[in-house]
């Protein structure tokens, strides 16, 4: 059994592509559009090579992160 960190959601378009994963700080799904290059497409050990940033339920937080070798560092 594989134990993907990361998920494909869909193609937007020929140069953007929407991806997902279960963010542990928040508990909430995150989805985000990456370009090609900004993602190493290895969805169990993914490197995002930009922060994420998730704005929050009526702004009281947003989620920013960073996702280096399948490890999540928070900002």
């Amino acid at each position: 059994m594989v134990n993907r960190k990361i998920g494909d959601v869909s193609h937007i378009d020929q140069n953007k592509m929407r991806h997902f994963f279960m963010c542990p700080g928040c508990g909430y799904v995150h989805c985000f559009t990456v370009k090609p290059g900004e993602y190493n497409r290895d969805s169990i050990r993914p490197t995002i090579k930009r922060s994420i940033v998730i704005p929050g339920n009526l702004a009281l937080f947003y989620c920013r992160s960073k996702i280096l070798n399948g490890k999540i560092t928070f900002h």
